[in-house]
């Protein structure tokens, strides 16, 4: 194998690795299931919110389940004011 083949093959390994857990990340995504050090600190304010308002609650163990997704959107509509009580 020259120099050039071995690189190449590095490369091509490095790259395998990579896609290797890009799949296994959308294959077993992150749930959250509290609000704690495990969700992103960009959206516990916002599910907190959420939470004390009522407009979220966990399942029968109190766990709320929610995806990155799901988070991404609840910051996303809260940041527009969709959650604002206005009376």
């Amino acid at each position: 194998m020259t120099a050039e083949e071995k690189k190449k093959l590095e490369a091509l390994e490095k790259d395998v690795i990579e896609l290797k857990d890009k799949v296994h990340d959308l294959a077993n995504p992150m749930i959250y299931a509290w609000v704690d050090d495990n969700m992103p600190e960009w959206a516990r304010a916002t599910v907190t919110k959420l939470m004390q308002n009522g407009y979220l609650k966990g399942d029968e163990e109190g766990k709320l389940n929610l995806t990155y997704d799901m988070l991404r959107i609840m910051v996303i509509l809260d940041r527009a004011g969709a959650f604002d009580n206005k009376k």
